[in-house]
């Protein structure tokens, strides 16, 4: 009920979904841990989110997320926490992020001075929403909702960009090139 009237603020749904369209829903799912640690996305929280999108009649539908630690294939992605569940009682999809496709992106005037290998599903989708924990991060303080994408590039390359030391200039950049339709 809370996320229907949050949404009913908004417009309503059809405001950010429509027939026919490809929809992305991408949480957090910190390590595998459960949601009470306030690393993870509730299940509870996307399911409603699914149910709202569903009525919208949307042409694909996709719980998309960055699970390389457990493994980049579909197999891997999503190992607890009850999301293959999920998925198969609203027959939606559940994608594994870290498996690719990535084309490289360089913007213009980057932050980032490198090329960020970037998920081609949410690239090409239509609506991007993601469903963040607000939380913050030993280097980057308050990420609020911007850095649940920086999953939309795979494991190795966040690894890489942590020892760099330039998250803060990864997550401006990852995010201009796909700015979320809706955040929850």
């Amino acid at each position: 009920a809370m996320l229907a009237q949050c949404l009913a603020d908004l417009g309503g749904i059809e405001q950010f979904v429509k027939p026919g369209q490809s929809v992305v829903i991408k949480p957090n799912i910190t390590a595998n841990a459960p949601a009470d640690t306030g690393g993870t996305t509730r299940l509870e929280v996307v399911e409603a989110l699914l149910r709202q999108v569903l009525r919208c009649q949307p042409g694909r539908v996709v719980i998309a997320e960055g699970t390389g630690a457990f493994g980049t294939t579909l197999e891997t992605a999503f190992p607890t926490g009850g999301w293959r569940e999920l998925a198969a009682r609203y027959n939606v999809e559940l994608y594994n992020l870290d498996g690719g496709p990535h084309d490289e992106i360089m913007i213009e005037k980057p932050r980032y001075p490198h090329p960020l290998p970037f998920s081609r599903l949410v690239r090409e989708c239509d609506v991007f929403i993601t469903v963040p924990c607000l939380k913050t991060h030993i280097n980057a303080d308050y990420t609020v909702s911007l850095k649940n994408s920086y999953a939309l590039i795979p494991q190795w390359k966040r690894s890489e960009i942590h020892a760099q030391f330039l998250l803060e200039e990864a997550l401006v950049d990852i995010n201009r090139i796909r700015k979320p339709d809706l955040t929850v």
